[in-house]
């Protein structure tokens, strides 16, 4: 259970820093283009979306454990 909690301790503190970091973006730097010819907001929309489907996914789980 320690190993849990530590995980959820880090995982809090890695999604305070990233939306720390997200909010101090420029919209010149959200423009700017990445490696992959996208825009950086296109990165950004991007991991929440994948924070989203991951959320759904926990949801998910928690209604069938009730079953």
């Amino acid at each position: 259970m320690r190993d849990w909690k530590a995980d959820i301790a880090l995982l809090d503190r890695m999604h305070d820093d990233l939306r720390v970091s997200v909010a101090a973006l420029t919209p010149a730097q959200l423009r700017r283009r990445l490696a992959s010819g996208q825009p950086a907001s296109w990165m950004v929309a991007g991991a929440a979306a994948h924070d989203l489907y991951h959320a759904g996914q926990i949801q998910l789980l928690k209604r069938l454990q009730r079953q």
